[in-house]
């Protein structure tokens, strides 16, 4: 009787996220991107900084206009235009995500196109309330296929058009 009115807790363990999508570009160029010690790596070409901390297997990434915040990414898998694989975690930490392991997957459809699929696996402070957790989830699945989304745009029509939808998003 008095656990009652006691909100529910939520499941422990990573939340897993899927996002598949096809991209009008060559499975290498999409490589490219999501490599963070290529210099045509996707944050690198908006302007954000990615420091290589230790021989091409862990990198620090600062996002321009959150200067208080770091990405910290340990390489897992890195196999050249077919798979890359990273966990992460940000320095503070930011809500009640602790770290994150993204995979990625290219299969080349051709020559100018090729399908990515996204695993994401993030995993939340324990305790959480079922509340907060299916908020945290929501915004966890919008932040993956955005991300997902924005490398398409980068790939498909190159860095000017994503800073467009960006600065577009800010209104």
């Amino acid at each position: 009787m008095f656990g009652l009115f006691k909100s529910a807790e939520a499941p422990e363990g990573p939340v897993e996220f899927e996002n598949e999508i096809e991209i009008g570009a060559s499975a290498e160029e999409v490589y490219r991107l999501l490599d963070f010690g290529d210099r045509a790596n996707a944050h690198r070409a908006r302007g954000d900084t990615v420091i290589d901390l230790g021989g091409g297997c862990r990198f620090e990434m600062c996002i321009d206009g959150l200067h208080n915040l770091n990405f910290c990414f340990a390489i897992i898998e890195a196999e050249p235009h077919t798979r890359y694989g990273f966990d992460c975690t940000m320095q503070p930490p930011v809500g009640n995500l602790v770290s994150s392991r993204e995979s990625y997957e290219i299969e080349a459809l051709g020559p100018d196109n090729c399908r990515l699929k996204q695993t994401t696996s993030a995993q939340f402070v324990e305790g959480l309330r079922l509340k907060a957790y299916v908020r945290e989830c929501s915004v966890m699945a919008e932040a993956v296929a955005l991300s997902q989304f924005k490398l398409k745009l980068q790939a498909e029509e190159g860095v000017a058009a994503v800073k467009e939808f960006e600065e577009a998003q800010q209104v």
